[in-house]
């Protein structure tokens, strides 16, 4: 969310195959799951800029599975 705040002035679409992910980051109630603090931060980027969240079915999520699978096994996060 950062990388996409600072490399661009456009708005982001975030897209999700988690309903619930999207309901979180589109709800005004304060979450206070495991994951809280995560949405809480997401929710100030959003703030930011111009956020678009779309829900997606989960087979269309194969190139972000891909990345976060990369980054995982091979410790990196580069783009």
């Amino acid at each position: 969310m950062s990388m996409a705040i600072e490399w661009s002035n456009l708005p982001v679409l975030v897209q999700s195959d988690s309903m619930v992910a999207i309901s979180s980051l589109t709800g005004v109630s304060l979450d206070k799951s495991p994951n809280g603090q995560l949405v809480r931060e997401i929710k100030n980027y959003m703030l930011q800029r111009e956020f678009i969240p779309v829900k997606i079915l989960r087979s269309q999520n194969m190139v972000s599975h891909c990345l976060a699978n990369y980054a995982r096994t091979a410790r990196s996060t580069a783009c």
